[in-house]
């Protein structure tokens, strides 16, 4: 199933697979604002992330009896909120513009660079600098998970999740 796009009020509601079997959707409202639909969607909100239910039967039953379906969250720090900023521009435009995020985030720009440093000497064959701009070049586009592992604070020890290609 490709991105379908609706129109609703004015606000672009954009729905996609989120996983390879088709069980769990994401309704995006605007850039901040992902509603997870589907046991184990992941909801993301300006002040963080939720997450629904694993099971379905559970997920579905809760669904079923009128309740939340979520069964966990994370309230976003600062910092959470920067280094989601980085891994969005990575995984949805292959690129992290240090500029913007510095004004936006009110962090130096060398203290970006500085955090991007493992990213940009493991994979410095992939990557551009241009100016304050990383980006992967196209060929390497691929890797763009591998990349956001490297800037994630949060970054799984192996095993954990799906491996990246």
């Amino acid at each position: 199933m490709g991105v379908e796009v609706l129109n609703l009020i004015s606000v672009d509601l954009r729905i996609r697979q989120r996983t390879a079997h088709g069980t769990a959707w994401a309704v995006h409202i605007g850039c901040s604002h992902v509603a997870g639909i589907g046991a184990s969607a992941i909801s993301r909100y300006p002040q963080g992330y939720a997450q629904n239910i694993s099971a379905s039967a559970k997920y579905a039953s809760a669904v079923d009896s009128g309740s939340l379906a979520t069964e966990r969250g994370h309230t976003m720090t600062a910092d959470d909120q920067l280094r989601a900023d980085m891994i969005e521009g990575l995984m949805c435009q292959f690129s992290i513009d240090l500029d913007q995020l510095s004004k936006k985030h009110g962090i130096p720009v060398s203290q970006l660079m500085a955090m991007t440093e493992g990213m940009r000497e493991r994979f410095r064959a992939q990557i551009r600098l241009d100016g304050n701009k990383i980006a992967l070049v196209e060929e390497a586009r691929l890797i763009a998970r591998l990349a956001a592992q490297e800037v994630d604070a949060y970054s799984m020890p192996e095993g954990r999740h799906s491996r990246a290609l």
